[in-house]
């Protein structure tokens, strides 16, 4: 059965969007080399859509399962991705992971929160099915980042920053259509909900922090490479970035 999810182009969508493919692939790479330090058996690529991230996992796991509600993106993964052997491909949602207790070693879940109004219940599962002494690498779309603060400062509306009520994206023709949740979440909240049930942070990454009409330009899209590199970690701080990473690691 079609989901809504196939309804969209992942791979068209990220044609032309080099920038926030490079700094949110090297904040990944930085963090799977701290993941690196454990056990690495499995990997779960929570939401891995047509497998974009499959080349960061691959070489450093002895397995990894791409999971997905979209017939069609595994469908897609299987072909791109063909050259790895170790890669296991799976129908599914992360509210209700088809897997048993403990099952892996490492959770990526990059670019899916953003479609659920309610993230509790992946969240939970996720502390469910990671190991004990295992990691979660989990991506935030950031409600309260520093363009939408400067907007909210010229509105004179702050009442969002109080909520831990996500903030809908969607255009109110979307809105009318009832297309997929594209909601923006508060990492503080997120991070205080891990920390609550099981979970002890260990980095936190502000990502695509320059991201703008200039960031498609070729020459300063290096610049601003480099620049998110050195300020990943400091601009984390007061959650600067349209982008939060968060690794966390389930206590034994």
């Amino acid at each position: 059965m079609d989901t809504p999810y196939d309804l969209y182009n992942y791979q068209k969508y990220w044609q032309g969007r080099d920038y926030d493919f490079w700094s949110e692939r090297e904040a990944l790479v930085s963090l799977l080399n701290v993941v690196k330090n454990g056990k690495r058996d499995i990997l779960l690529d929570a939401g891995a859509g047509f497998g974009r991230n499959a080349s960061l996992y691959a070489g450093i796991f002895k397995k990894a399962i791409l999971l997905d509600p979209s017939i069609k993106e595994i469908g897609e993964a299987r072909v791109l991705l063909k050259e790895y052997s170790n890669l296991e491909y799976q129908i599914g949602t992360i509210e209700e992971l088809p897997f048993a207790k403990d099952s892996f070693d490492c959770i990526l879940c990059v670019r899916v929160l953003h479609h659920l109004e309610n993230p509790q219940p992946a969240l939970t599962e996720f502390w469910r099915t990671i190991k004990p002494g295992g990691f979660l690498i989990l991506e935030v779309a950031n409600k309260i980042n520093f363009k939408a603060k400067i907007l909210a400062l010229l509105k004179g509306n702050f009442a969002e920053f109080g909520s831990n009520k996500p903030l809908d994206k969607r255009s109110p023709q979307s809105k009318m259509l009832s297309t997929i949740a594209f909601v923006n979440h508060n990492p503080e909240f997120i991070k205080e909900f891990l920390s609550k049930n099981g979970f002890k942070i260990q980095e936190v990454l502000s990502v695509s922090n320059f991201r703008s009409p200039f960031s498609h330009i070729k020459a300063l899209s290096a610049v601003f490479l480099f620049l998110d590199k050195i300020l990943y970690r400091p601009l984390a701080r007061v959650w600067f970035g349209p982008s939060i990473i968060l690794l966390a690691k389930k206590e034994d």
